[in-house]
């Protein structure tokens, strides 16, 4: 990506072709660029003296990125290094005013917000349900991917019941950056997540994970690295940036792309849910980068971790709100496994034993620092 940006007419005024695969060319990642700088120019007052190359060489700045300050702008690249998306990181106050002007602009791509200061840009049709939808029809393939093989002690037969957790990262596995303390986003990691423990346990047991997030690759596999020994990072596939990718891990912790998901996932067709999964995520907004996910698995199949208070929940999230974050996690994963230990090869997430298991959890505490999220 050249950090000198050209100059392009507005994108409602482009003609756009539909990507025979997932990425997003030049000159429309630099139309992306130009926009996003437009937008939040006027609001930040350091800006106003410089021009765009130089807006954007602080916007891209590792130190921005890396605090999870804002304004940012993250770029996300696949393996290979094709631009997927791109996640502008603006102040809370003006979010909803730069997330509305984007959907005006850039009616082609799909625009959503994440955490409480995200508005990720893709292309239109890439989200988390498709991740959903994508494994419903290829489930075996991924585990021949993966390498996957039934072992003695598995309680959880994933080749036989195709059985998955999909899961967003910040917020649900391991902690959130939060911006009263943006330094945070170095720590928080699945090393030393309050759902460490249950994820693990999961994976010995035979499960297969599917890390769904607006992040980048890099990033989040850094991240959950951390809390992954060698053994288990096989059953874990890591989709970033919203859906437009997907990854797996060597046992060395190197990270591949399965390349044919970008070439055929927007071609697959929808189909009724036969796998015994559910999604697993904090953001409850119907706005929010989680709702596809939670659309596309069944609502009595979304489980919701959102820390904030029960009367902003939608009531389509509602039925199985656990709340508490990636403590949330941890426990509900804790009553499954207690089931599979019982129940060795059966279904794990029917409607019926999802129930169960959150009924048993004790009553959800909100957290206090995130109610503030707007929906």
């Amino acid at each position: 990506m050249k950090k000198i940006v050209s100059f392009f007419n507005n994108s409602k005024n482009k003609i756009f072709i539909k990507p025979s695969e997932i990425k997003i060319n030049q000159g429309e990642a630099e139309n992306i660029i130009n926009s996003c700088i437009a937008l939040i120019k006027p609001h930040y007052p350091n800006f106003q003296k410089l021009n765009n190359s130089e807006i954007l060489s602080f916007l891209i700045d590792k130190k921005q990125l890396s605090s999870r300050s804002t304004p940012r702008l993250e770029i996300h690249k696949s393996v290979s290094g094709e631009v997927l998306c791109f996640n502008l990181g603006v102040n809370p106050e003006i979010r909803e005013k730069v997330y509305q002007k984007l959907k005006e602009d850039f009616k082609n791509y799909s625009i959503k917000k994440a955490g409480a200061t995200i508005v990720e840009i893709s292309l239109q049709g890439i989200n988390k349900g498709v991740v959903v939808n994508y494994f419903n029809c290829n489930f075996d393939k991924i585990l021949d991917l993966i390498k996957y093989k039934t072992e003695k002690h598995f309680t959880i037969d994933a080749r036989k019941n195709k059985t998955a957790i999909f899961a967003d990262a910040d917020g649900t596995i391991y902690g959130e950056p939060l911006k009263e303390n943006p330094e945070a986003f170095t720590k928080n990691n699945l090393g030393n997540s309050a759902a460490k423990e249950a994820i693990q346990n999961y994976l010995k047991a035979g499960g297969i994970l599917v890390i769904c997030t607006g992040a980048d690759y890099r990033t989040t596999s850094e991240r959950l690295l951390k809390g992954l020994p060698e053994e288990l990072r096989s059953r874990v596939i890591l989709t970033a940036a919203s859906g437009s990718c997907l990854n797996y891990f060597e046992k060395d912790g190197t990270v591949k792309e399965y390349p044919l998901y970008r070439k055929k996932v927007l071609g697959v067709p929808t189909k009724p849910i036969s796998i015994d999964a559910i999604f697993m995520g904090d953001d409850a907004r119907i706005a929010g980068n989680d709702y596809p996910g939670f659309s596309s698995i069944g609502f009595d199949r979304a489980v919701t971790v959102t820390g904030l208070p029960k009367e902003k929940v939608p009531e389509t999230l509602k039925p199985n709100l656990v709340g508490r974050n990636e403590k949330g996690t941890g426990l509900f994963l804790d009553e499954a496994l207690k089931f599979s230990k019982q129940n060795p090869g059966k279904k794990l997430f029917t409607p019926e034993q999802i129930k169960k298991f959150i009924t048993a959890l004790p009553i959800a505490e909100t957290d206090p620092k995130i109610k503030k999220l707007d929906f």
